[in-house]
Parts: structure tokens; C-alpha cells; sequence
């Protein structure tokens, strides 16, 4: 009987044990994931604060909210994911914002729509732009963008809906960012 007592509490202790660890592990991993998490929103929050930069002229009351007295997932134009607080939507259509677009529009990396169409932005497409594997949905049109588009936009392999119209962009359509799309669709988007 002595044995069999001594035994169990054994298995307990082993079992005891066993859970401690395992939670151990469990909290270690959740505070690096939450760390990772932190570090995404400081890249969001980073990235436009940047593109806010790269604006020459806008309306006090556009950028009125995007101070830190807010979680920039508050600030106007800006959509967040519940889950993550990540940067999923940027639509700040018809502001009046003078300015080009700041090559950190690449680090919105859970970006998956961004409408920037019936403002003044001049200058070029940055490239980075190609980064945005989630996009869906792009509409830069109505505004003073020139030069080209950039090839790599074919790595937004999610794209949907694409609008550059009535723009200053000279260079044709890349073959690569049509493999996405119906070229004639892309076609029509072009002037």
C-alpha cells in the first residue's frame, strides 16, 4: 500500500511538473508573439507617420487625429484589424494633400485597400508598393502621379480593383502586372 502511495505521488508530482513547463513555454511564446505584435504596430504606425511626411500641403483637420494622444488606429482615414490592430485600409479620397506617396506604403504589409484618388499627389509610384502582397483594392486615380507603374505591383497578387486613371503616367502597362489581370481591363484604366 505503501508503495502504490508512494508511486501516485510520483505520477502527480511527474504530471505537476509537466503543466508547470508546459505553461512556462506557453506564456514564454505568447509574450514573444505579443512582442511581434507590438513591433508590427510601431512598423504601421511608423509607415505613416512617413507618409504623412511626404505630404507638402493638406487641411489641418485631415491630420487633426494623428497625434499620440490616439491609438493611429483611430486616426482618420486609417482601418485596423480587430484582432491585430494592424493597418488593413487607408482611404483619405478628396483631402486636398499635395505631396508624393512615401515608399513606406510598402511596410502596411496587412494593407489590403488603399484609395488616395482626388487629391494633388505628384511624383512616381514608389515601387515598394510591390510589397503589399494583401492588396486589394488600389485607386490612386484623379491626382498628378507620373512616370510609370511599377512591374513589381504583380506581387499584390490579390489585387482586384486597380484605378490610375486620369494621371500623368506615361510609360505602358509592364507584361508582369498584367498576368494578374484581364489586360484589357488594365488597359481601360490607362490614358
Amino acid at each position: 500500500m505503501a508503495v502504490l502511495r508512494l508511486l501516485n505521488m510520483c505520477l502527480i508530482a511527474s504530471i505537476s511538473f509537466k503543466l508547470i513547463i508546459a505553461f512556462f513555454i506557453l506564456n514564454m511564446k505568447g509574450s514573444r508573439f505579443a512582442e511581434a505584435a507590438h513591433l508590427g504596430n510601431d512598423t504601421d504606425k511608423l509607415a505613416l507617420l512617413d507618409i504623412k511626411s511626404h505630404l507638402t500641403d493638406y487641411p489641418v483637420e485631415v491630420f487633426s487625429t494623428w497625434n499620440d494622444s490616439l491609438n493611429f488606429c483611430q486616426w482618420k482615414g486609417v482601418t485596423c484589424s480587430n484582432r491585430r490592430q494592424r493597418v488593413i485600409g487607408l482611404s483619405l479620397k478628396r483631402m486636398n494633400l499635395y505631396g508624393n506617396l512615401s515608399p513606406s506604403i510598402g511596410n502596411l504589409s496587412f494593407l489590403q485597400a488603399l484609395d488616395l484618388s482626388g487629391n494633388f499627389l505628384d511624383g512616381f509610384i514608389p515601387p515598394e508598393i510591390g510589397r503589399l502582397t494583401r492588396l486589394k483594392n488600389l485607386n490612386l486615380s484623379f491626382n498628378s502621379l507620373a512616370g510609370g507603374i511599377p512591374g513589381n505591383l504583380s506581387g499584390c497578387y490579390n489585387l482586384v480593383n486597380v484605378s490610375l486613371d486620369h494621371n500623368f503616367l506615361k510609360q505602358q502597362i509592364p507584361w508582369e502586372v498584367c498576368t494578374p489581370f484581364e489586360a484589357g481591363e488594365i488597359a481601360s484604366q490607362q490614358q
